[in-house]
């Protein structure tokens, strides 16, 4: 017979003084926040053209997100600019020097969990990020070389047309390889059909005509 678990009441606030201000601390990072947290760090991390900026606005960015969803403390400044914006009211030098950051970190019941987490989803988009530039310049030196094809075609004789199909069929096998891995979906094998030899197939057409 199936049971209920009785959890027991959510985790109570966590209050201290800091400064002579209490701060309160919501100690459990949901998992609804946790992906928002997540996303936010790789992609800061990821995207800016810069990895070193890249990487402090990332780390700057999950603990705003953390005194925003789960203190007490205002993060933003009172006054809102012409479009709406809010700019930040906290110097994020002062919060992690002050070790108010420390603070609020240790408080947290899930943190570690949290890093480990981040940690696993930058490697994932990385790998993601890199597979998709791969199939990106595969595609775009294969589709050089068509426009280079259909720009020299008039200019080719049969022996050149030959070679250049040869080369190609490398590339166009590769693509192939690259696409059945990021789809998942298996690569049609086409049978290729054989043309005997020219000489073979004079001799066959003569015999032909004789009978």
């Amino acid at each position: 017979m199936k049971q209920k678990v009785d959890f027991g009441n959510k985790l109570d606030d966590v209050r201290f003084d800091f400064k002579g201000i209490e701060v309160i601390v919501f100690p459990h990072i949901k998992t609804d926040d946790k992906i928002i947290l997540a996303e936010v760090y790789a992609d800061a991390l990821l995207i800016s053209p810069d990895t070193v900026r890249g990487y402090f606005v990332a780390e700057n960015s999950l603990i705003l997100g953390i005194l925003d969803m789960y203190t007490n403390i205002e993060i933003y400044a009172d006054e809102v600019s012409e479009d709406g914006i809010r700019s930040l009211g906290i110097d994020m030098d002062d919060v992690v020097r002050s070790g108010l950051w420390n603070e609020i970190k240790g408080r947290l019941t899930n943190y570690d969990e949290l890093r480990r987490d981040i940690t696993k989803i930058v490697q994932i988009k990385r790998e993601d990020l890199t597979t998709a530039m791969s199939v990106g310049k595969v595609l775009d030196s294969f589709a050089d070389k068509i426009i280079e094809f259909l720009d020299r075609m008039n200019e080719w004789d049969m022996e050149e047309f030959k070679t250049v199909i040869e080369n190609a069929s490398p590339a166009i096998d590769r693509v192939g390889n690259i696409l059945e891995t990021v789809s998942g979906e298996p690569k049609v094998e086409k049978k290729r059909r054989h043309r005997k030899p020219k000489a073979e197939q004079e001799a066959k057409e003569s015999e032909d005509v004789k009978e």
